[in-house]
């Protein structure tokens, strides 16, 4: 069988868009956090193979991403 390459999804947002409540969908790896210590969790993320990030910070993660060079 052909090998396909894999993509892996995190979604990092941290609270319900419709009521507002913590999803908690991605353990420690919130948006929450990314805003104020994006190695930690897109960083993180990244390293460990995710390769799409679902995040309420789009332009947040794109200025991370450019500035190491990943984008």
């Amino acid at each position: 069988m052909p090998k396909r390459p894999v993509r892996l999804l995190v979604n990092t947002m941290a609270l319900d868009i419709d009521s507002g409540h913590p999803m908690d969908l991605a353990g420690p790896y919130l948006d929450t956090v990314a805003v104020l210590h994006p190695e930690q969790v897109w960083g993180k993320l990244i390293e460990s193979g995710v390769s799409i990030i679902q995040t309420d910070e789009p332009q947040r993660l794109l200025a991370w991403l450019k500035r190491r060079k990943l984008r």
